[in-house]
């Protein structure tokens, strides 16, 4: 594997623990961003009661836009951070108020051929995350060590997990409420487990993000077989973001040449497996510490009710079995048609 970062105490750490906390923006910066959020405000299709990635958005134009406008901001950064790596889709993740908001513990979808590369995310809140006055308002959640746990290809669907079964302890017991203040980045791998809870606060938590490869590392979709034994690899670029959405990728990838077959095999564990993998790990980076939030504040759930990704509603979805896995997944009948 290739480095990822320039500083070699950061680049160990995230090997090791598959995610690092850095200074990333300034304070006029946060403001600037801040800024051009509220100039063409959240996309047309947001509900504004959940959580919403720009990527979610069905309306092209308006994401094309946005990275217009961020890409300057952004791209300059990257330089005295990383080692060649490029940013395939800036973007915002806007948290808003109330009990449906929080994402449920998961790992991001494999982007690269990750027997070589690493893909990952910079997460970087625009506002202070953490308790705010005794609030949540919808801080990152890791499982510190977990991108090492399993090699496992994450096709572009939520319920392919690897620690399915777990998830009421990685909530409980395994995941560690990680504070940043304004302007300071989650680094994190794609593979790294991680969750957030509802926003809890009065204010919307706003956070940009973006999406990183390797400068030499091909951009890639998987989506699995039916037999769940094998995978298609679809070579895909910058605009598969913005051209593209969740809902349009449920039916195929359209536009982009399948380039592979990749054989797989699900990975199995119990929770107690699990368990013993997430305590051989160490305290996390050295960047992190100090900024783990108290065991007093564990919570026991993240979300009220299972609800729509897509509009936010709960109907007809109130007779869901609903786990701490579910709720990144559904569609009410009417979004699914």
């Amino acid at each position: 594997m290739r480095r990822t970062f320039l500083d070699p105490q950061l680049d160990a750490d995230f090997e090791e623990y598959g995610f690092v906390v850095v200074p990333f923006l300034d304070a006029e910066q946060v403001a600037k961003l801040t800024e051009l959020y509220w100039e063409d405000g959240p996309a047309p299709d947001d509900p504004r009661t959940t959580i919403f990635f720009d990527f979610q958005s069905e309306v092209a134009e308006f994401k094309q836009k946005r990275v217009e406008k961020l890409r300057p901001l952004l791209d300059p950064l990257l330089d005295d951070l990383l080692d060649d790596h490029h940013c395939f889709f800036p973007n915002y993740i806007m948290k808003w108020p109330g009990d449906r908001s929080g994402f449920a513990a998961h790992q991001d979808t494999a982007l690269v051929d990750e027997s070589r590369f690493k893909s990952l995310t910079i997460w970087c809140p625009l506002t202070d995350t953490g308790l705010i006055d005794g609030h949540d308002n919808g801080m990152l959640y890791v499982v510190p060590g977990s991108h090492r746990f399993a090699d496992w290809v994450r096709a572009h669907e939520p319920g392919d997990f690897a620690f399915h079964g777990s998830e009421q302890d990685i909530v409980e017991r395994h995941g560690v409420g990680v504070v940043a203040g304004a302007g300071e980045a989650i680094v994190f791998d794609h593979r790294l487990v991680h969750f957030s809870l509802p926003n809890d606060s009065t204010e919307p938590r706003l956070v940009v993000a973006m999406g990183i490869r390797p400068g030499d590392a091909q951009l890639t979709h998987y989506r699995r077989h039916a037999d769940d034994k094998a995978f298609d690899a679809y070579a895909i670029d910058d605009e598969y973001f913005t051209t593209l959405n969740p809902f349009l990728l449920r039916e195929g990838v359209p536009g982009y040449e399948k380039i592979a077959t990749v054989p797989s095999t699900r990975p199995t564990f119990t929770p107690a497996e699990f368990s013993a993998l997430c305590e051989a790990v160490g305290p996390g980076p050295v960047s992190a510490q100090g900024r783990y939030v108290s065991d007093a504040h564990r919570p026991d759930h993240i979300n009220a009710d299972p609800f729509c990704l897509r509009c936010g509603s709960n109907e007809g979805l109130e007779d869901v079995e609903h786990g701490e896995h579910g709720n990144v997944q559904y569609l009410c009948a009417a979004c699914a048609a």
